[in-house]
């Protein structure tokens, strides 16, 4: 199984078929400890946003990053 962007690699060999029922994948972020940049600011807030727009419970251990 693959996500639906590798469909775009369009390999001739290849054959994609949808699945029956919808999966997800959890989302894992790796930083270093202390981390406090701009950057990983605002990568946590998209995280936190997305899941917020999938219906998904925002993950406690994110709240250590803010």
């Amino acid at each position: 199984m693959v996500p639906e962007s590798v469909r775009r690699a369009r390999s001739h060999d290849v054959a994609y078929r949808e699945l029956v029922e919808p999966v997800t994948s959890p989302i894992i972020m790796s930083h270093r400890f202390g981390d406090h940049s701009p950057e990983m600011a605002v990568l946590t807030e998209v995280v936190v946003r997305n899941y917020a727009g999938w219906g998904y419970e925002t993950p406690t251990a994110i709240h250590d990053l803010e």
